[in-house]
């Protein structure tokens, strides 16, 4: 798994930025930087509870070891696809600028986001959490 820095003899030894980059081998990369978004997406089959979408922007540079984080997001009410993040430009695609994406104007548009998680990784579980299983306690708060 990319980022536990190789403890177990049958993990994988790239680290996010390897993999945001297209690592194939050493030295061997696709793209010098990138901005790469990883998002899942839940559904309640029963229709008894809104979608949630989940996930993160983050960017990697070939210059530096560690990924820069821009977002950790929870989108409620719409499974978000591929087309949330593309930009086009001069009729090609693009990963489209965290600010410029499409989700950012869902809030207008009725659906809720929270995206303001970049700093905090315990704050996103804890939302997420919140629009995933509402009736079961959240991650790191105390029982009342």
């Amino acid at each position: 798994m990319a980022g536990d820095k190789g403890r177990s003899r049958s993990a994988s030894k790239r680290s996010v930025v390897d993999y945001c980059l297209g690592t194939l081998g050493e030295d061997q990369r696709k793209r010098e930087q990138a901005r790469t978004y990883i998002c899942l997406g839940f559904s309640d089959t029963e229709g008894k509870r809104p979608s949630v979408s989940i996930g993160m922007a983050i960017e990697a540079r070939r210059s530096e070891s560690n990924e820069t984080i821009l977002a950790r997001f929870v989108v409620t009410g719409k499974i978000l696809t591929t087309t949330d993040f593309i930009e086009l430009r001069e009729g090609k695609r693009f990963s489209a600028e965290w600010d410029g994406c499409a989700i950012a104007s869902y809030p207008a548009s009725g659906r809720s986001i929270s995206s303001n998680h970049r700093d905090k990784a315990i704050d996103y579980v804890r939302e997420y959490m919140r629009r995933l299983v509402p009736h079961a306690s959240v991650v790191g708060e105390q029982k009342r």
